[in-house]
């Protein structure tokens, strides 16, 4: 009886730290979720990536790539009377750290006033191929 306590109490740990980490930070309010991933051009993962998402409507939200270069950022939806247009910005914000130096990208993204009727917009970024950078004022500065 005692091993099936211990068994049930470590698998309940378990899954209680996996759904947490799953778990949408503006849970039980409406989100935008952001997610995609960044690689260089011949496809390996980069981490350490900075991925910034800002609007008018929604503010900025920052999050960064994980070691499989995938990302999430997850913003508070506020607004759902208007479309909303929101610029992300890719940086590579380590200087030569992590596989070296890469140009940043930007784009822009719109979400239209059908999809904010909705509790949470995900919205699937395709995966972000970074060039390697060779110019001197794409260092960052500290």
């Amino acid at each position: 009886m005692r091993r099936k306590l211990l068994y049930f109490i470590f698998m309940a740990s378990v899954l209680a730290s996996c759904s947490a980490d799953s778990r949408d930070e503006h849970y039980g309010r409406p989100a935008i979720i952001i997610r995609g991933s960044v690689t260089d051009q011949e496809g390996t993962a980069l981490e350490h990536i900075r991925i910034s998402a800002a609007s008018d409507q929604t503010g900025t939200i920052t999050c960064y790539s994980s070691s499989d270069g995938r990302f999430q950022c997850s913003l508070p939806l506020n607004s759902r009377k208007e479309n909303i247009v929101m610029t992300v910005r890719i940086d590579d914000i380590d200087g030569q750290d992590n596989k070296g130096l890469y140009e940043g990208k930007e784009d822009t993204i719109t979400i239209f006033e059908e999809e904010l009727r909705k509790t949470h917009v995900t919205i699937d970024l395709n995966t972000y191929r970074l060039n390697p950078s060779t110019a001197s004022e794409n260092i960052p500065q500290s």
